[in-house]
């Protein structure tokens, strides 16, 4: 994450910085139109946004053990997956790995050339793996 992204999100944050950052982040140099990302901006600047977006990342522990019981209690889940993750991802190669811990039927994608934000970065090759995805089989 861009050192200047934390001051981006804050009441006061520097919204064309933190757009300047958000391209150079991602490796397809995207720009999302200005007005997907000042609602992005004026979201996350909200009071108390902050502190619910982290909320994600303090219940990790809690997540894990949650899905761990669940899995003891009812199995893996029967239902077809989904698993994406971006191409020049660090996690990206390991997102059907993971669900397989937790599903039967699990489909796998690597969308080139994304990293986290795969909507944002290639929203054609996101729609077309999910229509692949949900299409009759």
């Amino acid at each position: 994450m861009p050192a200047t992204w934390p001051k981006c999100w804050s009441p006061g944050g520097n919204a064309p910085t933190c757009r300047l950052s958000s391209t150079h982040a991602s490796p397809t140099r995207r720009r999302s139109p200005p007005e997907d990302f000042d609602g992005y901006v004026e979201a996350y600047s909200a009071p108390g946004a902050m502190r619910a977006g982290f909320e994600l990342y303090r219940s990790f522990d809690q997540d894990a053990a949650d899905n761990r019981a669940a899995l003891e209690r009812h199995g893996k889940l029967a239902v077809p997956v989904l698993a994406m993750g971006g191409m020049t991802s660090t996690t990206g190669e390991l997102m059907a790995e993971m669900a397989r811990e937790v599903a039967e039927d699990v489909t796998g994608v690597r969308v080139p050339p994304t990293a986290h934000w795969i909507p944002e970065e290639n929203p054609a090759a996101f729609v077309e793996a999910v229509l692949n995805f949900a299409a009759p089989r």
